[in-house]
């Protein structure tokens, strides 16, 4: 058995595996993708990303890059030209004409009161965003095998991400999530190709994929503190003490400076496409309401934006600086944020560490843990004995696993002690970076300690065959440590109600007969679209307890407490506190039955 299933492995090529794995993804994410009803970002994103490519204007949505905007909505406009399909964008309306950035309501617009085809549009838009994962994937695993030289370490990698449910949630989204994890995979390759060449033709390569990940997410800006860290470390430890480190440092300075301005380049071409036809008017207005505090930091802000923009040639550059400025005043506004009963309006040091325990399958988690506690403990006999030793060569030879580390390690720190808990996609990089470090580290410590080849071959069958068993929820999946239909006593929003479930909601009142349904829902679909043979009554909690159905999003009824607190006076759901649910529709929606007041 051991024989045969060593020949398979030596004898099937690495894009063999790397085919079968992506083909699995790839439909794991377009089965699961169609069950979703339209979740809460994507509005705004595909509103404005078929804006920049039918206006050239770029008010809609400034607080996010452009790239899987745009990408999305030039996607629709080849889904029209191929098939036909009408796509009427929403120009005449009020909030395009009379407003700057009025994205929630011209997404709402755009997709269900222009005559479009709702489930058309978002199928198309959505479909940039799995190609982005399964390229993804596929450029992980190459990437792996090229600094590990080892065919294990790549196809396990690739599996722990093609198979995670986190992956796949997010990985079939308008979203940037995605987009910028795959931002980080690529610029830490290529940046560690470029140091260990020490081949200035990787500069050009450098260039595409920082600019990449810079207009995929803001938070990608996170790269340039590890690539000074791992540039310079890099340098001193390999050339310390010699004539050559000063030459080093200085060609890692020019060549900084000359991707520098490539990035700069590369960002202005690719705003210049999404605001071609954008005044300075409308960019300085956008600037003035994006701002509305009167306060020195915000009058600073706005005065510098403004100048800025107003310099011929600077103004799309000024679009992406307006943009990064508008992520850092949210994060330091923070968000209602829910987690295990307690709310609060700042943020929770727990909250994503809680979120990766409970979000994480639970072989990731044991993995890792063995990972860290082996290696701990290897660490202190090695200290003990006196025979650790710092061998620089031995550092230099993993610098790509030591920066990878780094970053997992930036990134958690970063998102820990931030002021926005806003699901686990906010820390999607850190989580598809540890993948590549679970797998190098199973086959290079727990294999050759002779970790049984027999349990590791049931962890990745338990792996598989949970991501399969929690198709299609994938947004609202919980491991084991949440317990069974207990996801709403413990997150909100993107972690497990995203507004993702309305189909299921309508095929469920089809399957029970039910042609009358009270509603609270926390969503930007139209649930009149998505339930169209349906009598439905929009409720809050407010309104008081309704004879019939009631279904309420998790985020909507844990809400009403949150407001509860804020506003003694406020009526919350107390009539359902302690009440189990009698249905829950995939996660998200809960379901009551009400029979008296």
């Amino acid at each position: 058995m051991k024989q045969w299933i060593t020949r398979i492995y030596t004898q099937v090529p690495l894009w063999g595996y790397v085919l079968v794995i992506t083909i699995s993804l790839a439909i794991l994410a377009f089965t699961s993708s169609a069950g979703d009803s339209l979740t809460v970002d994507e509005s705004p994103h595909i509103g404005a990303g078929y804006s920049y490519i039918v206006t050239g204007d770029y008010r809609l949505n400034p607080e996010h890059p452009p790239l899987l905007k745009l990408l999305s909505g030039a996607s629709i406009w080849i889904g029209s030209s191929i098939t036909g399909m009408s796509v009427n964008f929403p120009t005449n309306s009020d909030n395009w004409m009379n407003k700057v950035n009025a994205q929630w309501d011209i997404g709402y617009e755009f997709l269900f009161r222009s005559g479009n085809d709702a489930n058309a549009l978002i199928w198309w838009a959505r479909l940039p965003t799995i190609l982005i994962v399964l390229l993804g994937g596929v450029y992980l695993a190459y990437s792996v095998h090229y600094h590990t030289k080892n065919k294990l370490i790549s196809i396990f990698a690739l599996f722990l991400y093609a198979f995670s449910p986190n992956i796949i949630a997010h990985g079939r989204l308008v979203t940037t999530d995605i987009i910028a994890t795959i931002g980080f995979i690529m610029s830490i390759d290529i940046w560690i190709r470029y140091l260990t060449s020490g081949r200035s033709k990787y500069i050009g390569c450098l260039i595409g994929v920082i600019s990449f990940s810079f207009l995929a997410k803001f938070s990608t800006i996170l790269l340039l503190p590890l690539f000074l860290v791992s540039g310079f470390g890099y340098m001193g430890i390999k050339y310390w003490g010699s004539k050559q480190l000063r030459s080093h440092i200085l060609r890692l300075i020019r060549d900084g400076i000359i991707v520098g301005l490539g990035v700069f380049i590369g960002i202005s071409l690719v705003y210049f496409i999404a605001m071609r036809n954008m005044s300075t008017d409308t960019q300085l207005q956008l600037i003035e309401e994006s701002f509305p505090q009167n306060n020195t930091i915000s009058d600073t802000t706005k005065n510098t934006l403004s100048t800025i923009v107003s310099i011929p040639g600077m103004q799309y550059f000024g679009h992406y600086l307006l943009g990064q400025a508008m992520v850092i005043q949210r994060v330091g506004g923070g968000n209602t944020t829910f987690l295990l009963g307690s709310f609060t309006n700042q943020s929770f040091t727990s909250y994503f560490p809680l979120t990766y325990i409970l979000k994480e399958q639970l072989v990731t988690i044991v993995l890792l843990g063995s990972l860290t506690i082996i290696s701990g403990i290897k660490i202190i006999r090695l200290v003990y004995t006196k025979s650790f030793i710092l061998n620089k060569d031995w550092i230099l030879t993993y610098w790509y696993e030591w920066t990878v580390i780094a970053m997992i390690l930036l990134y958690w720190f970063i998102s820990i002690t931030g002021n926005l808990n806003l699901g686990i996609r906010h820390i999607l990089p850190a989580v598809a970076l540890t993948y590549i470090i679970i797998a190098i580290g199973v086959v290079r410590i727990l294999i050759p300690l002779a970790f049984s080849r027999y349990l590791l071959g049931i962890l990745i069958i338990l792996y598989g065959i949970t991501t399969f068993n929690a198709h299609p929820f994938y947004i609202s999946y919980l491991n084991m440590f949440a317990g069974q239909n207990q996801g709403y006593q413990i997150f909100t929003d993107s972690n497990l109600d995203w507004g993702q479930d309305l189909k299921r909601l309508h095929t469920w009142t089809k399957e029970q007969n039910i042609d009358t349904l009270y509603v609270d829902y926390f969503g930007t679909g139209d649930i009149n679209y998505y339930l169209p043979d349906i009598t439905v009554i929009p409720i809050k909690s407010s309104d008081g307890p309704k004879i019939g159905y009631t279904a309420i999003s998790a985020t909507m009824f844990q809400d009403s407490f949150y407001l509860k607190q804020q506003n003694p006076d406020y009526q919350e759901y107390w009539w359902l506190k302690w009440r189990k649910p009698d249905y829950i529709i995939g996660e998200s929606i809960l379901i009551y039955k009400n029979t008296k007041y």
